[in-house]
């Protein structure tokens, strides 16, 4: 039975919240999972930000500010800061590079529920009935098409290990992929970090505007100054997490398993496409193509069930 505890957080009279003991802070733009829960079920702390300007804007709020290192891809809390706000085009040129392997190599099509004629189904289709057609009913099938909207939500948290280098790989791959699968249909995609702390999960999670801003996206998926400089610098600050794992995410078993943990922590669709946390020595790290082409075909199989 779930145990209700005091949240951290309280709400003022003029609608801010801050933390209880401290200073309060606008928060006008801020999501919280809940404001004066935390919710038991799943140990879950979540900020939730519509924008990346309304998470640029929260940073600030909790004085996220650090010094440039190669970890975070050389880069200030300044810098990373403008770069959310006003993208960073370098980044989108390196995607348009592999962009068209994934127009000629992977199949585009997804599909999606459509209602059709048949001899049986769910409804009777009553002017084929008495136009004296075999096909009287309404089915709805799953059907193969090209303009299914998806929602890819990738997840930018990596061992502390991992090189910037390559985790800006991945995050060029993943999108490459994304424009590849815009030219046909609708993809919307939500970034997330999560880390630990006094045995819960925090978690952040910004919402990119659909259509995608190119150099936006193309920046917050591949830079470390955005991953492990403001998403957790800002989880450290906003919710008191630590350094390490989420508690209840599978950290070293396959992607499928990390996958599975992460839909069980978030509310992920059955048919949403999702990139986990990478830890070092991860294959699917190495190869940050092949991984995208991995995610795309498990995300299509369980579409088409």
């Amino acid at each position: 039975m779930a145990r209700y505890r005091k949240s951290k957080y309280r709400r003022y009279s003029d609608g801010t919240i801050g933390l209880r003991g401290e200073a309060k802070y606008d928060v006008a733009n801020l999501a919280l999972d809940d404001a004066n829960e935390v919710e038991i079920e799943h140990r879950k702390v979540y900020h939730a930000f519509n924008s990346p300007e309304e998470f640029a804007a929260g940073c600030e709020r909790v004085g996220v500010n650090f010094h440039a290192s190669s970890w975070k891809s050389s880069e200030s809390s300044e810098t990373a800061l403008s770069y959310v706000r006003n993208g960073d085009d370098n980044r989108v040129k390196q995607a348009e590079e592999i962009c068209d392997q994934f127009n000629s190599e992977i199949d585009l099509g997804q599909s999606m529920p459509q209602w059709e004629v048949d001899v049986c189904g769910a409804y009777p289709n009553v002017a084929n009935y008495l136009a004296g057609v075999p096909e009287t009913m309404w089915r709805k099938q799953n059907v193969q098409t090209d303009r299914a909207p998806i929602v890819i939500w990738v997840c930018v948290t990596s061992s502390g290990g991992c090189e910037a280098k390559k985790m800006e790989a991945r995050g060029i791959a993943i999108q490459a992929l994304a424009m590849a699968l815009g030219v046909t249909r609708q993809v919307k995609i939500r970034i997330f970090s999560g880390l630990d702390g006094k045995k819960r999960n925090h978690v952040v999670s910004i919402d990119l505007p659909t259509p995608a801003v190119l150099s936006q996206a193309a920046y917050m998926l591949s830079s470390q100054g955005f991953s492990r400089g403001l998403t957790y610098e800002y989880l450290y600050k906003a919710t008191g997490a630590g350094g390490g794992w989420p508690d209840d995410i599978v950290t070293f078993g396959s992607m499928e398993d990390r996958v599975r943990s992460w839909r069980k922590l978030l509310p992920i669709a059955r048919e949403d496409m999702v990139f986990p946390h990478v830890y070092m020595g991860d294959p699917d790290y190495e190869n940050p193509i092949e991984y995208c082409r991995a995610v795309f075909d498990k995300a299509t199989l369980l579409a088409r069930e």
